[in-house]
């Protein structure tokens, strides 16, 4: 990914997502989790799928609990959401780690860093979490999400970070999403649908934020036949992964990450 013209060839071959691991970006850090200085080869593929507008999701795992590494990541993720669409943060599983950090990293512990340096609320992973299970579900039986894998999706406009809960109301949409799901009723299926549906629309007409986020997307749509620059970019998904195990599960923050329970 470091050579342009092989990053030109597989944006032309149609790559829509490059799964990019990057866990620091301290040069001094990098060099320490990787064993080799490969921090500006990172930068210089980073720079390349920027240049290409290549969708890139950055898997992280969160070795020590140095709380300026993920506001990093965060900062980056805020600065090239043109590109950056999903953020992926996990806890290193202790088993065959052969250094020993300053403390032991925990979902919960990750969870914590990234409400303490944003405006997003643990709800906010709860809730979108439920709904986008809630919504695989209804799309496939094969094709269902991760139940404690927790995600936050999210929009980055004029230089703030809103979650999607705060344009819908995903709580309802999840609770018609899987009363749809446990039916086989067609007339029950359509009339959940209508209800989501009134939900969105209703989203629509009565929250400001969502409204004018609707109307900067029709602008951008209008600047596109134009061949202008959008300006408004998609979602992002931030996720919180988990590696349980004997000696590092998270137990108190596993009585909330139930997503059967009542969040």
């Amino acid at each position: 990914l470091t050579n342009k013209e092989y990053v030109k060839k597989i944006k032309q071959c149609g790559t829509d997502l490059v799964i990019f691991s990057l866990n620091s970006f301290n040069e001094k850090k990098s060099k320490e989790y990787y064993k080799i200085n490969v921090i500006n080869k990172k930068k210089k593929a980073l720079e390349n799928l920027k240049q290409f507008q290549i969708p890139t999701y950055i898997f992280n795992m969160i070795k020590d609990s140095k709380k300026n590494e993920i506001f990093d990541f965060m900062e980056y993720a805020r600065s090239n959401h043109d590109f950056i669409k999903i953020i992926s943060f996990n806890p290193v599983w202790d088993i065959g780690k052969t250094n020993k950090y300053d403390k032991k990293i925990t979902t919960g512990y990750i969870l914590d860093q990234l409400i303490s340096n944003s405006n997003l609320k643990k709800e906010d992973f709860f809730i979108s979490t439920k709904f986008i299970h809630a919504f695989s579900q209804s799309i496939s039986k094969l094709n269902n999400h991760a139940a404690c894998e927790l995600k936050c999706y999210v929009f980055f406009y004029n230089n703030n970070l809103i979650p999607m809960t705060q344009l819908l109301d995903l709580k309802k949409i999840t609770n018609y999403l899987e009363k749809s799901n446990s039916t086989n009723f067609l007339f029950s299926k359509l009339y959940y649908g209508l209800c989501i549906f009134n939900s969105v629309l209703g989203s629509c007409i009565k929250n400001k934020i969502t409204r004018k986020m609707l109307f900067e997307k029709l602008k951008e749509k209008i600047s596109y036949f134009k061949k202008s620059k959008f300006s408004l970019s998609g979602i992002t998904c931030i996720i919180v992964g988990s590696f349980p195990n004997a000696e590092n599960i998270d137990l108190e923050f596993s009585k909330s990450c139930n997503l059967y329970s009542d969040i």
